[in-house]
């Protein structure tokens, strides 16, 4: 199975799971949604992938009680070769990977109570707990196992102290021994409490369209551009990962 005949057979299971592709929990119009799923091109190479070693003097990493591994690593995605002359026209900040603790945490919290469907613990980390839909959430992460890594990549939000999340992990598959890598996103802003939550309920259109205006910052579409093709190079190496995604295509066009 080639690259993108195996792309063609993710993204049209893309309602079954979160893999490989980022799912923003904000409402997107219809054309930056379509823009994000086609891995947004516009960046001309991927960025290239960290090799974090203890004696290249990289970062350490920590597992927290959860086994999720999270990289220390406090520096910004270094994306200065891909985008060389461009000049981001949302916000003068880079990208920041795991540069906001509060984020990191909300974030891993989030996704471990996502996997369980931990309604108690999701209300406690949303804006809105009415609109948290377990079924459909469920259904997402259909398949995923776990997480042996999260990286927290931060853009500053068009709210006042708000973030918007790329939230970049490897998958465990049930039942399959290789990882995939998949990106997530999130907008997340303080309460009335100023506890930072993630947005699940109504934000406004002004607010919406500048959320929409940071795909094209060029770090995150170097981000986006990365995660794909590390999706696409373990599936083109994981035999299991391949039949995985057939079965996943098959049930999807059955139902």
């Amino acid at each position: 199975m080639n690259i993108k005949e195996t792309k063609r057979i993710f993204l049209s299971t893309a309602a079954v799971m979160i893999i490989g592709m980022t799912v923003f929990s904000t409402r997107m119009a219809a054309d930056a949604k379509e823009e994000m799923l086609q891995g947004n091109t516009g960046v001309t190479a991927p960025v290239e992938a960290e090799t974090a070693s203890a004696d290249e003097g990289a970062a350490p990493e920590e597992t927290d009680e959860s086994g999720i591994v999270v990289t220390t690593n406090l520096s910004t995605l270094d994306v200065d070769e891909q985008v060389a002359g461009r000049t981001p026209w949302v916000t003068d900040e880079n990208l920041q990977k795991n540069r906001v603790p509060e984020v990191n945490q909300l974030i891993r919290d989030f996704l471990i109570a996502r996997l369980s469907g931990d309604r108690a613990t999701l209300e406690t980390l949303v804006d809105d707990p009415a609109v948290l839909d377990l079924e459909d959430m469920a259904e997402r992460v259909n398949g995923i196992a776990g997480y042996t890594s999260v990286d927290c990549y931060t853009l500053p939000g068009p709210e006042n102290e708000s973030y918007m999340v790329f939230v970049a992990v490897s998958e465990r598959i049930t039942g399959i021994s290789d990882t995939v890598s998949g990106l997530d996103g999130f907008y997340v802003r303080p309460d009335q409490n100023g506890e930072l939550k993630i947005v699940l309920g109504e934000i406004s259109d002004d607010v919406q369209l500048e959320l929409n205006k940071l795909y094209e910052h060029p770090d995150v579409a170097a981000l986006i551009d990365d995660v794909n093709q590390k999706f696409l190079d373990e599936v083109n190496a994981s035999e299991e990962l391949q039949a995985y995604i057939r079965e996943l295509m098959q049930a999807s066009s059955e139902g």
